[in-house]
């Protein structure tokens, strides 16, 4: 399953309705979201996803470069000069890891070159989304 924007969105609004009925939060008080998040010192869940996705990006740069996934990413990273998405597709999700990583002032072609040392990469998801509730 894809998450879109309006999916996040509506992920971090569930997560935040679940913080204000664990705080004991009436509705009718009318608190802000980010007071939620401040009393309770955890991040939106979307960054979660977020940093879970580069995690998962940095797993398959890991990869010893036989291996399917690998070689399928590294030729996603340079499609034939022609190509096209089909009208009426998704974004790809190196698209997506690549939005992730352009808030970070990376590209994916770096990150890809950089998710190679493991130590390295392992800061970059933190970076992303430092105060994950644990």
């Amino acid at each position: 399953m894809y998450v879109t924007k309006t999916l996040a969105k509506r992920l971090d609004a569930y997560d935040t309705w679940c913080l204000q009925k664990i705080l004991h939060i009436p509705y009718t008080r009318h608190t802000a979201n980010d007071t939620v998040r401040s009393i309770t010192a955890c991040s939106p869940v979307s960054g979660w996803v977020k940093s879970l996705r580069l995690s998962f990006f940095g797993h398959l740069a890991h990869t010893a470069p036989e291996e399917d996934h690998h070689r399928v990413i590294a030729a996603a990273l340079r499609p034939p000069a022609d190509w096209r998405r089909p009208v009426g597709c998704q974004t790809g999700w190196l698209k997506t890891i690549d939005d992730h990583l352009q808030s970070l002032h990376f590209w994916v072609h770096t990150a890809w070159r950089n998710a190679r040392d493991r130590d390295v990469w392992h800061q970059v998801p933190s970076m992303l989304h430092p105060g994950v509730c644990q």
